[in-house]
């Protein structure tokens, strides 16, 4: 036969009776699928978001703990060096006194 497609033909009576959707409800579908698409993916902008909180509260966090530790860091340098300079005016004193007790 030259057109095979044809011998499809007769149609079955079980072909007839399927339905076929009215534009409507197409319509209908496609909404559904649309809104659904859109609830999909304002999920995953919200899951996103929320990792994306997540580390950047992580982040702060050992951002004000290495400030903390800087503080505390630069706290402890400044009484070092504070420390430093009151020894070396002790020292200074006590060899000054050495000294005038040895002129004396």
């Amino acid at each position: 036969m030259p057109f095979p497609s044809l011998q499809r033909w007769p149609v079955q009576p079980d072909q007839l009776s399927r339905k076929v959707p009215t534009e409507r409800e197409s319509r209908g579908e496609l909404e559904q699928l649309r809104q659904r698409h859109r609830q999909e993916e304002a999920q995953a902008i919200a899951d996103i978001a929320q990792q994306y909180n997540k580390r950047k509260a992580w982040e702060m966090g050992l951002e004000m703990e290495a400030r903390k530790l800087g503080y505390q860091a630069a706290k402890a340098a400044r009484a070092a060096a504070h420390w430093n300079a009151v020894a070396t005016i002790r020292r200074d004193v006590v060899a000054r006194s050495r000294q005038i007790g040895q002129a004396a």
